[in-house]
């Protein structure tokens, strides 16, 4: 739900281990919120064959529940952030007030994959 007393706050990394929190936080506080992730920490799980030891829904799952339990929508855009126009396009359409960065690789290993 769109908000006129919060912040326009874009996180970056919003579908890991501490986005995703920071994004529900900061929508529980009726800022108005989108997250923009590649997914690439998913990728690299199937492709390894692991997968996490707590289950982990979709982004798609979790932004719906939590819209159904808050009336408050998570905006979501999906892309790498190494691509210029995906960034562009990101802060183009929701331009954000403020922007918070964890669009980073968990671990070492997998920050050196390729």
């Amino acid at each position: 739900m769109a908000n006129s007393t919060g912040m326009r706050v874009l996180v970056l990394g919003g579908d890991g281990y501490l986005g995703w929190p920071i994004a529900l936080h900061l929508s529980y506080w009726n800022h108005d919120v989108a997250i923009l992730d590649s997914f690439v920490r998913r990728r690299y799980d199937d492709e390894l064959g692991t997968e996490s030891l707590v289950p982990i829904e979709s982004l798609d799952t979790r932004i719906t529940t939590w819209r159904a339990l808050s009336g408050n929508h998570i905006e979501q855009f999906t892309g790498d952030l190494t691509e210029p126009d995906v960034i562009y396009e990101a802060l183009r359409r929701f331009r954000p007030h403020a922007v918070v960065h964890l669009a980073e690789q968990r671990s070492a290993p997998y920050s050196m994959m390729d």
